[in-house]
Order: C-alpha cells, then sequence, then structure tokens
C-alpha cells in the first residue's frame, strides 16, 4: 500500500501568535504522536520534503507518506465465491504517563478515508473500505469479491476441455494400450501442470 496519513492534535503547550506555520522540519523540535501499525510486515518512509506540517495555534496538522508491505490472512473454503476481509490496523505507542487516544476525523459526516480511484485488484473486487474505532485503535478493514470470470478463464475452463479430452480414452480400441496409456498420462501431467501453475 501506498498512500498519506493526515495526523491532527492539538497541544495546548504551543502558542503561535496569530500566524500558521508551515514547516515539516517542525516536526524534529514539537511533540508528535507515535503511528504504530501493527500488521505491517514492511514499512517504508521518504524524506522530510515529502511531508508537510501546519501549526495554527494549538491546532497540528501533520501529512505523512508511507509505503508499506502487509500481509492478510485470507481463506479459501467458498472458491471462487470467496470474500476476504483484510483488516489494517493503526494505534497509538503510549505510556501509562500518557493521557491520549486516536481516532478518525470526520469530514461531512463522514470518516476522512479516501481510496484512489486507480486501484483495481486483478483477481478481486474492491468494495468501499470501512473504517472501524475500537478501543484498541482505528482500523481500516478492506473487503475483496473475488472476480469469477477469471477462474472461469483460467482454471475451470481448462479443466473442463482436460478431463473432455481424457473421456477420448473411451473411445479408443482396448487392444490399442499405447494410445490409451499416452492419452491418460497426457492429461493428468496437463493437470498437474495447471495446479502447479495456478498456486
Amino acid at each position: 500500500m501506498h498512500g498519506y496519513l493526515i495526523t491532527s492534535w492539538k497541544d495546548d503547550r504551543l502558542l503561535v501568535n496569530g500566524t500558521e506555520v508551515k514547516n515539516s522540519k517542525c516536526a524534529d523540535y514539537i511533540w508528535t504522536p507515535s503511528i504504530i501499525f501493527r500488521t505491517v510486515e514492511k514499512k517504508e518512509t521518504f524524506e522530510s520534503r515529502e511531508n508537510f506540517m501546519n501549526i495554527s495555534e494549538t491546532e497540528i496538522s501533520y501529512i505523512q507518506r508511507y509505503m508499506f508491505t502487509v500481509g492478510c490472512r485470507m481463506f479459501f473454503n467458498d472458491y471462487p465465491f470467496d470474500t476476504q476481509h483484510c483488516e489494517f490496523p493503526i494505534g497509538l505507542f503510549q505510556t501509562e504517563e500518557m493521557d491520549i487516544s486516536i481516532g478518525w476525523l470526520t469530514v461531512n459526516d463522514s470518516y476522512g478515508l479516501i481510496l484512489s480511484k486507480d486501484f483495481k485488484p486483478l483477481q478481486f473486487f474492491l468494495n468501499k473500505p470501512v473504517a472501524i474505532q475500537n478501543k484498541m485503535g482505528i482500523a481500516v478493514l478492506f473487503v475483496f469479491v473475488r472476480r469469477l470470470l477469471g477462474s472461469i478463464i483460467n482454471v475451470f475452463l481448462p479443466s473442463s476441455l482436460i478431463v473432455a479430452v481424457s473421456w477420448v480414452s473411451f473411445w479408443i480400441r482396448v487392444e490399442a494400450a499405447p494410445a490409451r496409456v499416452a492419452l491418460s498420462v497426457t492429461s493428468l501431467l496437463t493437470l498437474c501442470t495447471q495446479v502447479c501453475i495456478s498456486s
């Protein structure tokens, strides 16, 4: 995943005299929340010039750019009619002395979660992401619905054709053992190859 995380908070210890400060270098000198991405296998951050901080009196907004490699546990019991649910939890690293919590910002009565329209997985339809908020923090729930056409073309149609070809051996004379064996072995090897490629 590749995207921007916008964090907004209020810090009463700051006081900017009537002017706004827009500089990402301010993040090196003031307190910023430590965001934790629990299911991330690999995280890549970008240079400070890719980030943006806006300070207006005691209100702070910080935009950071990230790139993640995220794992998702999938269940294929209902393949090819399966629907996969992948949750991406986000939390705060805090100690007992800290009294802070994390939540979604609401924009026009909806959570501020925007997904690129160009994001289209090959094997799935992606439903609208769901914003979750609980005691552990916040999370984004991605729901993937499998595309049936790809499974039919890549798996079911070739398998059906191979099985149909294997039926030809029933019309070959019983005395023609080499032809029957060759056809059966070819069908079996083709099925094995297809399973190895698809997995």
